[in-house]
């Protein structure tokens, strides 16, 4: 095997040279410089109350493991906290027509009830 590389591998590697050259130095232009990240950050801080609340250090600790060395504990401590309200508001959504229906059931057995006692009587409601 020849180490000279092939036609198609040099014609490659020209294309990527000339896409690597033709990239924007500016990197406002994709979206990812300091003033587009600036602007971000700045509508994410918006949405946000800054405070100081004690946590068990355990609970922290397995934030911080769950994130992992790039992630943020403190965005993982809020999606939870976000994921938490969320089930309350659907548990009480479910609990609500739950009620209802084990309510009717109730009356539906206290009705059947009067009926069968009723009949054991040979009189009917």
């Amino acid at each position: 095997m020849s180490s000279r590389k092939s036609e198609s591998e040099e014609r490659e590697l020209e294309r990527l040279e000339e896409e690597a050259r033709n990239v924007p130095e500016d990197r406002e232009s994709l979206g990812r410089g300091p003033k587009v990240l600036r602007q971000r950050l700045t509508q994410a801080a918006q949405r946000k109350k800054q405070l100081t609340m004690r946590l068990d250090r355990d609970i922290v600790a397995r934030f911080k493991e769950l994130a992992g060395p790039d992630g943020s504990y403190q965005t993982l401590m809020n999606r939870a906290l976000h994921e938490w309200l969320e089930a309350q508001s659907v548990g009480r959504l479910l609990e609500r027509p739950l009620e209802e229906l084990h309510q009717a059931i109730a009356e539906l057995r206290a009705g059947g009830l009067r009926e069968e006692a009723s009949d054991d009587r040979g009189t009917s409601s």
